[in-house]
């Protein structure tokens, strides 16, 4: 139970946070489609590839029907799917029904999933080679079709999210598996039950890559472009908005220097080859991992004069980000060394409260804004100082920015910033 409800309090922080660009909260973001419960859920992912004691199909499904629900009362604008592979369903005729995917070894039951409420859509992945199949083209086809029928009896779509022939793992020549995934294509094309079908793996060509599944150019252009093109045409929605965003809210990862190799995520004499990335861990074995502390690389402002369907306008006078009521950050912040206020600052007149502490982490042309139980907060200038200090200092964690409390225990009340534990301010 503890593991749940830890799990439970990373998702209402993750569904609560700010988009740092929008300034929307990722459960009103109208670009986010989807949450997905977590990759590929099953009894035989333990710790080291150990199956998971006293686990099946009913741990599996009742833990799906609890996070989802939950997730459905934190954010009811957003759909919510399982993100399992599709293994454990009834075989169709004609496929022997000790066949590794449609046995339920793995705790997964395809069908008792999709019939949950509130589970909005069920999803498909597909690795034929691994899983022992034998006609990849017509397994696979059999596969994709099981998977619709179920679903269709409960009114829900299919999403085929992922699926893929690896050139080396698999030893999948790309000249044969061009006509397999071709195969594949035409029958999400024939369905009306699959909403979306997505590839393993499509991607810029600076991503170290080395598993065999990336597609190259030429095969987009052959074989998924024209795919795209009839699935489109499939569509209600015509003439969709594709105005391009050229800033991220995320880490820009994998762009590669000029001159630097190799292109891997393994650390060269303590060196990474990748923008946004440093080296963690041993100076020839370590992993270059994102930095996660801003600025990031080429983070910029929106396409001029584009607003996001769906967002807020800004309140008070004209600033540059739109403000949300409640939300979760992990933004650098500084400390003023100017005393606060509780009562008396310029943000109650724009219907936000004033800050207890005195942490600036954000500025505008209205004053300096802090973030306190999840709100933003107007810092003030005139009155008494407060106490920065609190109890996780001693246990070697420094102190939260914001007074935002995410976990509890026999210690006091602990927040989350920049990936790392800290302590709520004795002052909050």
């Amino acid at each position: 139970r503890k593991i749940i409800e830890g799990y439970k309090q990373y998702i209402k922080a993750m569904i609560n946070r700010v988009n740092t660009y929008t300034g929307q909260l990722y459960k009103d973001d109208p670009t986010i489609f989807s949450w997905q419960l977590a990759n590929e859920a099953r009894c035989n992912n333990g710790p080291h590839g150990l199956p998971v004691k006293n686990c099946n199909t009913d741990t599996i499904t009742k833990w799906m029907d609890e996070i989802a629900t939950f997730i459905h009362k934190e954010d009811p604008n957003h759909l919510v799917s399982s993100g399992i592979e599709g293994i454990g369903l009834t075989p169709p005729a004609g496929v022997d029904p000790y066949t590794y995917v449609y046995t339920y070894t793995e705790g997964t039951d395809y069908e008792a999933i999709s019939a949950l409420d509130s589970i909005d859509y069920n999803t498909v992945h597909m690795y034929p080679v691994g899983w022992g199949l034998k006609d990849y083209a017509k397994d696979g086809v059999t596969w994709i079709q099981a998977h619709a029928d179920v679903d269709k009896k409960f009114n829900k779509p299919t999403v085929v999210e992922e699926w893929g022939l690896s050139t080396s793992v698999d030893n999948v020549p790309i000249k044969e598996r061009d006509p397999i995934y071709t195969q594949w294509m035409n029958a999400v094309l024939a369905n009306d039950n699959i909403g979306m079908n997505m590839f393993w793996y499509v991607c810029g060509e600076d991503y170290y890559g080395t598993d065999g599944y990336l597609l190259e150019d030429d095969e987009i252009t052959a074989v998924i472009d024209p795919f795209t093109k009839k699935l489109y045409a499939k569509q209600s929605c015509k003439n969709l908005d594709t105005v391009s965003i050229v800033h991220t809210d995320l880490v820009d990862v994998y762009y590669e220097i000029e001159g630097c190799l190799p292109k891997y995520g393994t650390c060269t004499g303590g060196k990474c080859c990748a923008h946004g990335t440093r080296c963690e861990g041993s100076e020839y074995y370590g992993q270059c991992r994102p930095i996660m502390e801003p600025p990031y690389r080429g983070a910029t402002s929106p396409v001029e004069g584009y607003v996001l369907p769906g967002a807020k306008p800004t309140t008070g006078k004209k600033t540059t980000t739109t403000k949300s009521k409640r939300i979760t950050t992990t933004t650098t912040t500084t400390s003023k060394t100017e005393p606060t206020s509780s009562d008396n600052c310029f943000s109650i007149s724009l219907g936000f409260p004033c800050c207890k502490g005195n942490t600036v982490v954000y500025s505008d042309n209205d004053g300096d804004w802090g973030v306190e139980n999840n709100e933003w907060c107007g810092i003030s200038n005139n009155l008494p100082d407060v106490n920065e200090s609190c109890f996780a200092e001693k246990l070697g964690y420094p102190c939260c920015s914001s007074c935002d409390v995410l976990y509890t225990d026999n210690d006091g009340e602990w927040g989350v910033e920049n990936d790392n534990w800290c302590g709520i301010k004795d002052s909050c």
